[in-house]
This record gives structure tokens, C-alpha cells and sequence, in this order.
């Protein structure tokens, strides 16, 4: 069992403290292509008339439990005064992507890799108990919550039409949409629940479980990153969908000629920028790899045990020895299931003031319940507060997020 706790958690121990995508970067004239995966109406009336990436990368990373010290954030985020953990990983690429701008209509073609990873309410003692076998005493677990990891991979391909709806001396209303074709290469969960009140009980070097009424559920399609074998797997289709990504922003211009901002795309650019967006909205179904998807339901009444340290490296032993136990049942596993994108509503304001110097705000709500299914990517709630200066060839920028 160490070997699969260690692969799933792996994905915790790298990245940095943030969760927008791209984030502090929402507003600058500077990204071209780029900002339509905060606004797709950014691009119509900008600075930029046509723009290309290459690669554009970001990995994001935030936990309830540690600050981020890469050197002892496995063994900082698993401690047991933690009782209870949640985290969040996510990895963006953009890949060849190009727009073209005008006045009045712009359109973009991307496309995108994102990984996203979950760790929910893991009960400590458990993962000390399955993975390492360094728990010294007994434990009752109090998990009235799901708990688990989730996992999911995919590529998109993009294509973005913005316009501007509205525009005067003083003011310009700008939207934009996305959409989206979305190609899983994996998806994997593992959800455990009803362990409120079970007791961990050691026995020497053994470990063991009593007085427990939990369900374990494993869906997994796609890559199995536990055993990839071949790189050339990730892309393979095992899941289709289709997303969008709705967008619109208010810009105020500016008062006169006198106070020319040069970045800020038509007119005489504005003073203060307003955009709201919905991101991500579809999902991605998947069919479910009968080899590594299984249910079962374990009873193991007080007063009788079962060995949790032995139960095997792999998913194949671990099934094995479930099945031996007289202590669980096996449950049914549906043929597919859809996983949720990461579903978020966003809002910047972004104001000049003057002189190249902006300061932008910006913040993003998680809309994905984690509560109604386990198998969802979702991003972390987060606040970023961004001043910038933007020079003819260059610009600075110091982003503070929370």
C-alpha cells in the first residue's frame, strides 16, 4: 500500500502558493493570446492586434496545513498534529496559440494542457497507518466527512470571438466567449467514507482497523501515472467534453489627451478596468477502467480486526486481499462518469494611475461542490492585489496573493 499512497501524495510536495491561473498577470497589456484564459472579452480592443505564444507554463499549489518549505513540505503536511488535511495542486501549459485584434472584433485559437490534483479531509492516522506503518499508538478516527484524493488531466483545444458592445468618449463595454473541446488523458479517485469512531489499533509492527463501517471508492480511467509505462500514453483520448468560458469587461476612459495611457488599447485608454468572467463551465466523460475502478463496503464489527499495513503495493494486490477479507463486500462500479471542470467565477478591477503604473485586484471563486461529487477539479478560493509598471519593451510587476 505505500507505494500507491506515495504516487497519489507526490503530486503535494512541488509548487508554489497561489491558485489563479496565470495569476497577477490578468490585466497587462503585455499578454496578448494569454488573456483570454482570465477574460476571453480581453482581447477586442486591446493594445495588442496580434500576438503569439509558443509555451506559457504555471504550477500552483496551496494546502491548509503548512507554509510552503520545499525541502519539508511532505513531512510538514502529513504530521499527525494535522489530524485532518486538504490541498490543491494544479499545472497549466499553453501551447501554440495565436490571436488577431481590431477595434471592434478579435478572435483566438489556443491550446492547453491542465493538470489538477485534491487532497480532502485525509485523515493523517489513516495515511500514517496505510503508508508508512509509523502510527505508536491506538487512534479513534473522527472522519465524519468523504475523504480521498482526486486526480485529473486534460488538453483543450480553444477557440475565443470577442466584441465591443458599447463604446463612447467615456466609456467601453466589451465580451467575449470560449469554447472549448476538452480531451481527458486521466482521471482517478479514491474516496473513503463512514469511518467516524473506528479505532487503529497497534499490535507490535502490525496495524489494524476495528469497529468500522466504511464504503472505498476507486474509479480510474485514462493514465495509470502509478505504472506509466509508455509517455506517449498521456496523448491518448479517454474522455470527451466541451467547456466554455464567458467573459465581459467595463472599461472608464480616460479624462483627456494630457493623461494618455500608451498600453491601454483604444481612445485614450482607460482609467479604471472592471471584468467579470465565467470560467470553465462542462465537463469531461470518462469510462472507467474495469482493471483499476472497484467498490467495497468493509464491516469489521468491535471486538474484531483487520490488517491494514499488509494489504499490498499495487492495486491488483490491494483488490486481492480485499476480497479475501470476510470483512467486505463488493459493490457495483458504473461503466463512466463525468468529472466537473473547475468551474470559477472571476472579477478584476485594474486601475491606472498614471505615469505606466497600474494596480490591479483581482479574485476568484471556486463554484465546483465538493461535496456533490468527489471526482471534480476545483480551484481554491483566492485574492491577489497586483502593482505593475509597464515600460515600452518591458514590464514589473509584484503580485501578492491570498
Amino acid at each position: 500500500m505505500k507505494k500507491i499512497f506515495i504516487a497519489l501524495t507526490a503530486l503535494f510536495s512541488v509548487g508554489v502558493s497561489a491558485q489563479q491561473p496565470f495569476s497577477g498577470i490578468r490585466s497587462s497589456s503585455y499578454l496578448g493570446v494569454q488573456s483570454t484564459l482570465s477574460n476571453p472579452a480581453n482581447i477586442v480592443a486591446s493594445s495588442k492586434k496580434w500576438d503569439v505564444n509558443l509555451l506559457s507554463f504555471q504550477v500552483n499549489f496551496a494546502n491548509n496545513a503548512t507554509d510552503l518549505k520545499l525541502s519539508s513540505v511532505k513531512d510538514d503536511l502529513f504530521k499527525l498534529e494535522n489530524d485532518k488535511i486538504s490541498g490543491v495542486i494544479n499545472a497549466d501549459v499553453l501551447g501554440p496559440s495565436f490571436m488577431v485584434g481590431g477595434s471592434k472584433f478579435a478572435f483566438a485559437l489556443t491550446s492547453r494542457a491542465r493538470v489538477f490534483a485534491h487532497l480532502n479531509n485525509l485523515n493523517t492516522h489513516l495515511f500514517k497507518a496505510l503508508s508508512e506503518n509509523k502510527l505508536t499508538e491506538n487512534y479513534v478516527l473522527q472522519s465524519p466527512e468523504n475523504q480521498g484524493v482526486t486526480a485529473n488531466g486534460w488538453s483543450e483545444i480553444g477557440g475565443t470571438f470577442s466584441m465591443v458592445l458599447f463604446q463612447d468618449l467615456n466609456h467601453v463595454i466589451k465580451a467575449g466567449v470560449t469554447a472549448k473541446l476538452l480531451q481527458g488523458f486521466t482521471s482517478s479517485y479514491v474516496q473513503i467514507n463512514g469511518l467516524k469512531d473506528a479505532k487503529i489499533e497497534i499490535d507490535g509492527n502490525e496495524v489494524y482497523l476495528s469497529n468500522a463501517n466504511a464504503g472505498v471508492v476507486m474509479l480510474n480511467s485514462g493514465v495509470d501515472f502509478t505504472n506509466l509505462k509508455n509517455v506517449s500514453d498521456i496523448t491518448k483520448s479517454y474522455g470527451k467534453g466541451i467547456g466554455f468560458d464567458l467573459g465581459l469587461v467595463y472599461e472608464r476612459q480616460l479624462e483627456g489627451a494630457d493623461d494618455w495611457c500608451p498600453n491601454c488599447g483604444i481612445g485614450r485608454g482607460y482609467r479604471y478596468k472592471i471584468g467579470v468572467s465565467l470560467l470553465d463551465i462542462g465537463g469531461i466523460k470518462y469510462s472507467s477502467n474495469p482493471q483499476n475502478s472497484f467498490q467495497y463496503l468493509l464491516n469489521v464489527p468491535a471486538g474484531k480486526r483487520f490488517r491494514l499495513d499488509n494489504l499490498g503495493d499495487n492495486l491488483t494486490q490491494i483488490q486481492e486481499n480485499l476480497k479475501k477479507s470476510e470483512y467486505v463486500k463488493t459493490g457495483g462500479i458504473s461503466d463512466s462518469y463525468k468529472a466537473s471542470l473547475p468551474t470559477s467565477l472571476n472579477l478584476i478591477f485594474d486601475y491606472y494611475a498614471g505615469s505606466r503604473f497600474f494596480v490591479e485586484f483581482a479574485s476568484q471563486f471556486n463554484l465546483v461542490s465538493k461535496e456533490d461529487s468527489a471526482k471534480n477539479a476545483y480551484y481554491a478560493n483566492s485574492y491577489s492585489l497586483t502593482p505593475r509598471f509597464e515600460g515600452k519593451y518591458f514590464w514589473i510587476l509584484f503580485a501578492i496573493e491570498l
